[in-house]
């Protein structure tokens, strides 16, 4: 059985699909495709983040894909690079950002999803805020996942200013489509369920994020924007 850091490592997926022409991380597009598309138009710039050979690039028009590995979607605007970072991607490009279980292989050797290690939250929170720095206010990031909104929901929901609508999906087994609207109000009271038992059942969430509940247990920033138009700046997150 092969370890799972393997998953994190660029030379695992060259091998992998320099025998593989087609395959699914996780699930398949027809199963999401529906929380997906009504948010797309034909003008959008679209950045898909993934391991994956799927034909998920089909309905998209103006697209880049960003790759840990060199072997597949050549034929598109390609991009080798960290999704930690995005160092290659300029701030405020793209108006749709994809991802699909990406966040899963880089915590792939976490012993449980129930006490991620510092290293694995430093990585989780790098993604968010790459992705966060590349959209356009108002733009749009979809994250496919298999990990349950309570251990997902708190990360996602530090420090950055965007809303958070949680679907989930699946015949046989249950995945969650992420939808989170850059500039968009946080919509605090339909995220306050996992977000209090996000505390409880991740020990070292309060390690790195410093929004703390209230006296009375639950999420209840303060000094929030009371439309979606204008993003906090750095400062003002501070202050929440």
């Amino acid at each position: 059985m092969q370890k799972l850091t393997q998953y994190k490592k660029a030379s695992y997926w060259n091998e992998r699909f320099s025998n593989e022409e087609t395959f699914e991380w996780i699930a398949e597009w027809d199963q999401f495709a529906h929380l997906i598309l009504p948010h797309l138009d034909a003008n959008h710039r679209s950045v898909i983040i993934m391991h994956s050979t799927s034909f998920i690039f089909d309905f998209f028009g103006n697209i880049y894909v960003v790759e840990i590995n060199g072997r597949i979607t050549m034929s598109m605007k390609w991009i080798c690079d960290d999704i930690r970072t995005l160092s290659k991607l300029d701030d405020q490009t793209f108006d749709i950002v994809i991802e699909k279980a990406t966040i899963e292989a880089l915590t792939a050797d976490e012993k449980s999803a129930w006490s991620y290690s510092n290293d694995a939250l430093r990585d989780i929170d790098a993604v968010y805020n790459s992705v966060f720095r590349t959209l356009v206010n108002n733009g749009t990031f979809f994250s496919i996942s298999f990990t349950q909104p309570h251990f997902r929901v708190p990360l996602i929901m530090k420090d950055r200013h965007w809303s958070c609508c949680v679907q989930e999906f699946g015949d046989y087994f249950s995945f969650f489509c992420y939808r989170l609207k850059k500039c968009d109000a946080p919509n605090w009271s339909d995220l306050e369920r996992y977000l209090n038992v996000g505390l409880v059942v991740t020990p070292n969430l309060e390690k790195v994020n410093h929004r703390l509940p209230s006296e009375s247990g639950t999420f209840r920033p303060e000094k929030l924007p009371k439309t979606g138009e204008d993003c906090l700046t750095p400062a003002e997150v501070e202050d929440w």
